[in-house]
């Protein structure tokens, strides 16, 4: 027997049995949200006609995916006989799956959409006005504001099936909906727990075009239930194959879900996105890197060694990655620091740069409770390497001292002798940054301190405002600081305690020298030009007399022992490269040195290494002939040859 005209029988009889009901609702439910948005009209001015109609197709959608899928089986159970006829002729069950499914594909879409008309045309003679379905934005482009309510819409829709499935499982349809949910919850709560266990995972896996799966896979497990599960049997063998059929669904997609979200965690070191370099070796060969399987996930800490071409898991995604070991902390160029502490769960372990040794500090309990391992507890060659590494990688500045570097509360002075002094700090700090002869005293209760290192005493600047005193930048004994947030800089004197305005406006790139601070100031002569210059604080004299221009980006670093040099690295936006050159603090003297790409990380005299455009890749580029060269992914590892 041809099932098409015995589909279409039971879609006629799907249609006799429900639409007493189905009537019976629209009749009471239409009528009283008129009766209420009239009612609200006569007390508000506002058009919120799309309000309306969002309700109106919600009381299109609620039968939809509630009463229709539950009524499916339901008035055939709670028949005198039941569905007895259907089960003992042969081969009626899958035309009446059919029809039923019929009957609910146009219910699901009609009644939302007849409501929605309805809608309209209640807007229309009402006189309501639709202002709230647009909003404009910054750019002036209009944007529809129910697009994410609709996209919820859907997914609604395609709970039905479920709701038509779980009635199947029991005698009784009117707690199919509920019973349908429930098992919609437990699933979508544990994807959404593997989710949570991988930030921007869901953006990069796209979790919204997976609602489509929602639909399909309800219908699927109502058909088992219904014509595997009712031949010959009960309720509860249809709850037994259509749970049976929601594990076997379920199974894989968690499968795969679960092992994206361990390769989250643990990407492959040799293909890595999104790649932030954080330091290197003093030769470039070892470099400190954040990378992660996809552009949209958090990095992992890697370890990668371009002579030997092999790269290195540090920590998972939850780790935390510092290069201060000792107290305090701040007191280096993050980008040349040698020894870097990474803190896992379960592991605390020290990288060395120049070795690419890896030292577990502390036992597998100590780190998980978040302990840091104090310098107290370091063995005594690790700490002594500290503290050398401490004294070299210090920026700390102070005439006559070619090293000054701060270890726990002293200060070690070390003279062109090469003979060391110490002094006892002030204050107990968690924090020292370097502001030219002086530094910003930072402690563990957060409350900011002036240090004069020239003179070893805390410095109070009392004429400035707000926190404007402790941004203050000391060249011998002089503090240059604002009196507000903008405007021109004032020059404190430590000894005398006076103020003087120096008359310039701009930023403090750093130290020029011993008598001088190099200044990022904007001229008027071009529009947006911005020039570096040199204020001398003891003549109170500002000189441009370099005849750099400037950008937003200056990086400026200057030798621990020789203060006749500083080296700049300006970027310069229209070439997007970094422009390098040195000068000489005595002569004024310019040297250009070869420019690198915008994103290089480290250079030195014959090459600089930099990471792409997409930064999936490191380049090495040669100075004198400017070729490049892939070194990650490297030659050598698993997937270098991709």
């Amino acid at each position: 027997m041809n099932a098409s005209p015995l589909a279409l029988v039971y879609l006629w009889k799907e249609y006799r049995a429900q639409r007493t009901l189905l009537l019976a609702y629209f009749a009471l439910v239409w009528p009283s949200l008129m009766l209420v948005f009239l009612a609200h009209r006569e007390t508000s001015t506002e058009g919120n006609g799309g309000v309306v109609l969002a309700a109106f197709v919600a009381v299109g959608m609620l039968p939809a995916i509630f009463f229709v899928p539950s009524w499916l089986t339901g008035f055939e159970l709670t028949a005198a006989r039941g569905d007895l006829f259907v089960r003992r002729l042969p081969g009626m069950l899958a035309p009446a799956f059919g029809g039923k499914l019929l009957f609910l594909s146009l219910t699901s879409i009609g009644l939302p959409l007849l409501s929605l008309a309805l809608g309209e045309l209640f807007v229309w003679i009402a006189g309501i006005e639709c202002n709230d379905l647009w909003r404009i934005e910054y750019d002036g482009a209009a944007r529809w504001r129910y697009l994410g309510y609709t996209l919820w819409a859907l997914a609604a829709i395609g709970l039905a099936p479920w709701v038509w499935a779980a009635s199947l499982w029991m005698s009784r349809g009117r707690f199919a909906a509920p019973a349908a949910g429930l098992l919609c919850a437990a699933l979508f709560g544990a994807a959404f727990a593997l989710l949570r266990l991988a930030p921007g995972l869901d953006r990069s896996i796209a979790s919204w075009h997976w609602l489509w799966f929602v639909w399909p896979t309800g219908l699927l497990v109502a058909y088992v239930s219904l014509v595997i599960g009712r031949r010959g049997g009960s309720a509860a063998r249809s709850a037994c194959c259509g749970l049976t059929t929601t594990a076997l669904l379920a199974t894989p997609l968690f499968a795969w879900l679960g092992m994206t979200v361990w390769g989250y965690h643990h990407p492959d070191p040799y293909a890595l996105r999104d790649l932030h370099v954080v330091s290197t070796s003093e030769d470039g060969r070892h470099i400190l890197a954040f990378g992660a399987g996809d552009k949209e996930w958090d990095c992992v800490p890697v370890l990668i060694d371009l002579e030997n071409h092999r790269c290195r898991r540090l920590a998972s995604t939850r780790s935390w990655t510092g290069p201060d070991v000792l107290s305090p902390a701040g007191l280096r160029n993050r980008k040349r620091a040698r020894y870097w502490l990474v803190e896992d769960r379960s592991t605390t372990q020290l990288v060395d740069l120049e070795t690419a040794e890896v030292t577990t500090l502390a036992p597998d309990e100590i780190a998980t409770q978040g302990a840091r391992p104090e310098r107290q507890d370091l063995p005594q060659r690790l700490r002594e390497r500290l503290e050398q590494a401490r004294r070299l990688e210090s920026q700390l500045r102070v005439p006559g001292f070619p090293r000054s570097w701060i270890v726990d509360a002293t200060l070690f002075l070390e003279d062109e002798e090469g003979t060391v002094h110490t002094h006892s700090m002030p204050h107990s700090c968690s924090l020292v940054i370097a502001r030219g002869h002086g530094a910003l005293l930072i402690g563990p209760d957060k409350k900011k301190h002036l240090f004069d290192l020239i003179r070893r005493t805390l410095v109070t600047i009392p004429c400035a405002h707000d926190d404007q005193p402790v941004r203050g930048f000391a060249v011998q004994s002089h503090w240059l600081h604002r009196h507000e947030k903008r405007g021109s800089f004032y020059s404190f004197d430590s000894r005398t305690n006076t103020c003087t305005p120096c008359g310039f406006e701009g930023e403090i790139v750093g130290l020029f020298g011993d008598d001088a601070v190099l200044v990022k100031k904007k001229t008027f002569t071009k529009v947006h030009e911005t020039r570096l210059m040199t204020y001398d604080v003891i003549r109170g004299e500002l000189s441009n007399v370099l005849e750099l221009p400037a950008s937003r980006f200056v990086v400026h670093s200057m030798a621990p022992s020789n203060a006749d040099e500083v080296r700049l690295t300006i970027f310069d936006p229209k070439e997007q490269v970094q422009r390098r050159v040195l000068v000489n603090t005595t002569t004024r003297e310019v040297t250009e040195l070869p420019s690198v790409p915008r994103w290089t990380f480290f250079v030195d005299d014959v090459r600089a290494l930099a990471t792409s455009e997409d930064r999936a890749s490191i380049v090495e580029i040669d100075l004198r002939t400017r070729v490049q060269r892939v070194v990650y992914p490297m030659p050598g590892g698993p997937n270098g040859a991709r």
